[in-house]
């Protein structure tokens, strides 16, 4: 009689852990129903008794275990699951957890799973069964039948603990395994373990031909493959090349997308590199070899040194792409990140390849998900959210993996944007060319965190050649009226008291980032659109606090109580400041947590002396506040600054819904 997979990990399970276990234990440790758990303890205590005389026992909480003595008797036997001692069929084993961990997903039957390996259908069988219980010792699961063929479900500790183990088990069994390290590329030592494991299932010089040529490759085209990137290549390449001279082909799918076309360099280098892999290696590549290789560039990570193998011509579809990502992810940090050049050059480069990675289900992250995730939890939701663009260019499904790549790339834009203002200078020059060559130099050196887009004509400034977004304040040294934006006048050589003035407008600029930023936070914790009324009919004064201060109430905020001190409140003096708006206020020890509501009135009420239409209820606690980091001055004080604006007003009382009115009333902030 045999055990099925399931059965022989949960055998295991009392011999190397010397665990016990009750049914209940079993049931939720293996997902399965308390009566499959009955039914397979069963099963396995009647093989043991009949091959090797052996029984469960049941402690005082009726748990099942195995006598010490037992386990070292099963220790000792050949069980179903421990590796053969057959050469052989251990080589092939090893060979077979080495495809799964290492290796594309591939669409294996299982007469294709005998060919690869060189075994028969009922060995392959057998193989698979094995690995399939080795692997679930790390918590690796290999999923049967998916679209994608043979793939495995893990979290990074497991992968790399499974891959280090397998290369314990090669040296433990007598493989010669070169210990050197590959020290002129960035790869950790847990990386470089697949190398190794690669020279002990292909002894022979191939694998460090393969790492040379990939080294020298490097350097005569002014490029780096990043961390795994590398590794992989040596991996498949070695694999490609064990396949050949066995005369055993794999098919593999197209690798050409509408993102890889003939502009994209990683497939030019592809294509120099089969080349070079041909000619030293002495083997003819069959085309799905070298389309193989060419989908291995497209998926890798690269490093453009060389300025010949950037984008000559960066591909509509593309260009159109990071187009929408920009804007879609500036609006929603509230930052100007579409200006960043470096991060429009990194992201030309980087999206082809993520894309080919997501197609071709690869994976070059080994970073940690958690960490970045927890550091970087809004910008993390705002790039998956991207996931709509990503399917509507290129057909692709963002991952996790993917995502937190784009989520580092970002919040590299985000610092460089924290750390820098942008300013056009606007110079009226009688010395020509030279007086604005020493403009740009003396602020290069003076002031570091100040980028000078550019220096116009005083004709241009009229043409408003950038959008106001694109810098932040105006050097000129001639007096000039600029809407919207600071303009600070030097003279035309700068002296030390116009280096000091320019850095005090850009210190005010970023005190006032910082505090619209705190503004925009602190309205996100007190707003939310279900504690927004709109359209709401005439009604008096009393009604409509009424309503605010219930919406508060059933959203657990504040007491019952909190109405009546609004209206003590109302009857000390009046809280109209004008421009039809109401800002009042109640007791703040009737308040749980801190909130805002606001109602818009479709038509004007009487209010003490004045018509309102707008009232807003403010309920605060000063401890949630500032357990929260809340500074409500901040938000005062760009508040007043609002409610004087009649266009922003006016825009603001238009809104039809709750949910406009409160992005469009968070958008001022």
């Amino acid at each position: 009689m045999n055990l099925t997979t399931r059965q022989q990990r949960l055998l295991k399970h009392f011999v190397t852990r010397e665990a016990a276990l009750s049914y209940l234990e079993i049931a939720e440790t293996y997902n399965i129903s308390l009566s499959t758990a009955r039914n397979d303890m069963r099963y396995i205590g009647n093989y043991l008794a009949e091959q090797y005389q052996i029984s469960f026992h049941r402690d005082s909480s009726n748990q099942f275990f195995l006598e010490k003595e037992d386990i070292r008797t099963l220790i000792k036997a050949q069980l179903p699951f421990s590796f053969s001692t057959d050469p052989n069929i251990k080589s092939r084993l090893l060979l077979l957890i080495y495809l799964l961990l290492f290796s594309p997903p591939q669409t294996f039957s299982m007469q294709k799973l005998a060919d690869l390996l060189f075994v028969s259908r009922p060995t392959a069988y057998h193989l698979l069964n094995t690995a399939e219980n080795v692997l679930a010792e790390y918590d690796i699961t290999i999923q049967k039948g998916s679209p994608s063929g043979l793939s495995l479900s893990y979290c990074e500790y497991s992968w790399r603990t499974a891959a280090a183990t397998l290369y314990h088990q090669l040296k433990k069994h007598g493989y010669q395994i070169n210990a050197s390290r590959i020290k002129a590329t960035p790869i950790s030592t847990a990386d470089v373990v697949s190398v190794e494991i690669l020279e002990g299932l292909f002894p022979g010089p191939g694998i460090r031909k393969i790492i040379n040529l990939m080294l020298r490759f490097e350097k005569e085209q002014g490029i780096r493959f990043i961390d795994y990137s590398f590794e992989r290549m040596c991996i498949f390449l070695a694999i490609s090349m064990y396949r050949m001279r066995q005369h055993h082909l794999l098919e593999y799918r197209e690798p050409h997308t509408a993102t890889v076309s003939e502009h994209n360099p990683a497939f030019a280098l592809s294509q120099e590199f089969t080349a070079l892999f041909a000619e030293n290696l002495q083997l003819k590549l069959p085309p799905q070899e070298s389309a193989l290789i060419s989908s291995l560039f497209l998926c890798s990570n690269l490093e453009y040194l060389n300025s010949d193998y950037r984008y000559s011509i960066v591909p509509s579809l593309l260009r159109d792409f990071l187009d929408e990502l920009l804007e879609r992810t500036g609006n929603m940090l509230n930052r100007r990140i579409a200006q960043d050049r470096k991060l429009y050059d990194d992201l030309v480069h980087y999206i082809p390849s993520a894309v080919c990675r997501l197609q071709f289900h690869h994976t070059s992250f080994k970073g940690s998900y958690d960490t970045i995730r927890k550091q970087y939890s809004r910008l993390f939701a705002i790039i998956w959210s991207t996931n709509l663009l990503f399917n509507h260019y290129f057909h692709v499904e963002l991952n996790k993996e993917e995502s937190c790549c784009l989520v580092l790339f970002f919040a590299a834009a985000l610092e460089r944007a924290a750390n820098h203002l942008r300013a056009i200078a606007v110079w009226k020059t009688g010395t020509g060319l030279g007086e604005i060559a020493l403009l740009n130099a003396v602020i290069e050196k003076n002031i570091p965190n100040l980028s000078l887009i550019d220096v116009l004509p005083l004709h241009q400034l009229d043409t408003n050649p950038y959008h106001h977004s694109a810098y932040d304040f105006v050097i000129s040294n001639c007096a000039i009226a600029h809407s919207g934006k600071t303009v600070v006048q030097v003279n035309s050589i700068l002296t030390p008291d116009d280096i000091d003035a320019i850095q005090k407008v850009m210190l005010d600029i970023t005190e006032r980032e910082k505090q619209t930023a705190r503004t925009r936070a602190a309205i996100h914790y007190l707003l939310r659109p279900s504690g927004i009324l709109t359209g709401v009919h005439s009604c008096s004064k009393n009604e409509i606090l009424k309503k605010l201060c219930t919406l508060m109430e059933t959203s657990g905020n504040v007491t019952n109580a909190f109405y009546n001190t609004v209206l003590y409140r109302e009857s000390l003096c009046s809280t109209y400041i004008g421009n039809g708006l109401v800002f009042t206020h109640g007791d703040s020890e009737q308040v749980h947590q801190s909130a805002l509501s606001i109602a818009l009135l479709d038509t004007p009420i009487p209010w003490d002396d004045a018509e309102v239409d707008l009232i807003f209820v403010y309920a605060f606690n000063l401890e949630d506040l500032e357990r929260n980091s809340i500074k409500m001055d901040d938000f005062f004080s760009i508040f007043i600054d609002i409610t004087n604006e009649n266009d922003r007003m006016n825009e603001l009382r238009k809104q039809q819904d709750p949910d406009a009115f409160y992005n469009t009333f968070l958008s001022y902030f």
